[in-house]
């Protein structure tokens, strides 16, 4: 099965306060970010069951 993540612009702006708002710069926050939005997507998991899911800023503390 698959689960789908995406992660909006406001919560790559609050990781990375400065991220251009452009492809590239969402690229790069997510690059290096993917440890933290790992660990947020596996919460978001552990707490509903479902097959996608939009990670916001709210989900980032």
């Amino acid at each position: 099965f698959q689960i789908s993540f995406s992660v909006a612009a406001d919560a790559m702006a609050k990781m990375r306060p400065g991220t251009a708002a452009d492809e590239a710069g969402y690229l790069q926050t997510f690059d290096t970010e993917s440890s933290a939005i790992r660990e947020v997507a596996s919460k978001a998991y552990d707490r509903t069951r479902k097959s996608m899911y939009v990670l916001t800023a709210a989900d980032f503390g």
